[in-house]
């Protein structure tokens, strides 16, 4: 079966080239066109599969996917310093770049031939960064679809952006396009569906650790940037300022700043997220490992990680049982037991069925 609906949200959207159905006779039957559909691609052949598109309603899932395909490419293509392209693929921040400190008076030769070599590298690394950025401009426009490209030269920002070659400000204004809520539906809608769709997303049973942390966050990223902070509630925000008005002495007649607001409702969004990423972890693994955190917390101990990265440090150093391990092992145990009170002779069908996957069905002979 064939259609938009069964094709890969990364590979971008079909177009649609008009026709018409044949009858069994081989005229042409009258009435419904038909569609022969011909998928978007990118300029670059290596990235052809992957585009940024939104015209089908499926921009967020494509927008990810092909963010990460790009990330990798540029690491890899972009020379010497592509690891910092990849970096500002990925953030969608610019590195910053530490300018060496100057020498000392006590300062020897050695001091001074190393001070050489990392102002060297230091102006390579900047010039390599400006240049490598408006590729990185090329690189990105080349990977929208037309519908896009209309989109974003629709953009009252779109004429600087483009004049500038701002790589970053063009991946925003991916980022804002591919999930177009502002054109779709209503915040409220959007918020709603942007909470239902986070929650929902969980580590699959054959997924790793390592591949679960970078789907976790690059979904975060990308959603946060619907509606803004994921998961600073009040109840978190107002733990976090009662924390930090003890560590600061702070009198709670006094308003707390606006940068320290900004920062305990970080904070309480990240403690959400590390909760959130442990509790959507693979259940058959690491039940046992949620259960005991919640009973330590019952008894007055919090372990429960602040971060993200802290949860997936947790998981990775759990050494306990999984789930589905444990359920093999129990079934086993209570078969040989059931077992042992059978006569000699005679044959337990559930112990068959355990131990060799295949279940007795002979019926007894009259």
């Amino acid at each position: 079966m064939t259609g938009e609906e069964d094709r890969d949200p990364a590979k971008g959207p079909a177009e649609v080239k008009s026709g018409y159905q044949k009858n069994r006779a081989g005229g042409p039957r009258k009435g419904k066109p038909w569609g022969r559909f011909v998928k978007a691609e990118g300029k670059i052949e290596e990235l052809k599969n992957y585009v940024f598109d939104n015209s089908d309603g499926k921009g967020a899932d494509r927008f990810i996917r092909t963010k990460e395909q790009i990330a990798h490419y540029v690491s890899k293509e972009m020379g010497r310093y592509g690891y910092d392209m990849e970096y500002v693929v990925e953030t969608m921040k610019e590195p910053i770049l530490q300018k060496p400190e100057k020498l000392g008076e006590d300062a020897d030769e050695t001091d001074k031939e190393i001070w050489k070599h990392e102002c060297k590298e230091y102006v390579e690394r900047k010039s390599a960064l400006a240049g490598n950025l408006r590729k990185l401009y090329t690189i990105l426009w080349g990977q929208c679809s037309e519908w896009m490209q209309a989109e974003l030269k629709g953009l009252d920002s779109f004429r600087i952006t483009q004049l500038n070659r701002n790589a970053i400000e063009l991946l925003k204004n991916i980022r804002a396009t591919s999930h177009s809520h502002k054109t779709q539906m209503n915040k409220a809608h959007a918020l709603v569906k942007r909470n239902i769709f986070i929650h929902s997303i969980k580590q699959g049973r054959y997924q790793s650790n390592a591949q679960w942390h970078t789907y976790f966050i690059n979904q975060v990223n990308t959603m946060a940037g619907i509606g803004g902070l994921i998961g600073a509630h009040p109840e978190l925000v107002a733990e976090e300022e009662r924390k930090l008005r003890v560590s600061l002495e702070i009198d709670p007649s006094v308003e707390l700043e606006k940068e320290e607001i900004k920062e305990c409702q970080e904070a309480a969004s990240r403690r959400y997220l590390a909760a959130l990423f442990l509790e959507n972890s693979d259940e058959s693994r690491y039940e046992e490992l949620v259960r005991g955190l919640h009973n330590s917390h019952i008894h007055g101990e919090d372990k429960y990680p602040k971060t993200v990265t802290e949860s997936l440090k947790l998981i990775n150093n759990w050494k306990g049982t999984p789930k589905r391990r444990q359920m093999m092992k129990d079934g086993v145990q209570f078969a040989q037991t059931a077992n042992e009170d059978l006569e000699e002779g005679e044959e337990d069908q559930e112990t068959t069925l355990v131990n060799s996957g295949k279940r007795n069905n002979k019926r007894d002979k009259i």
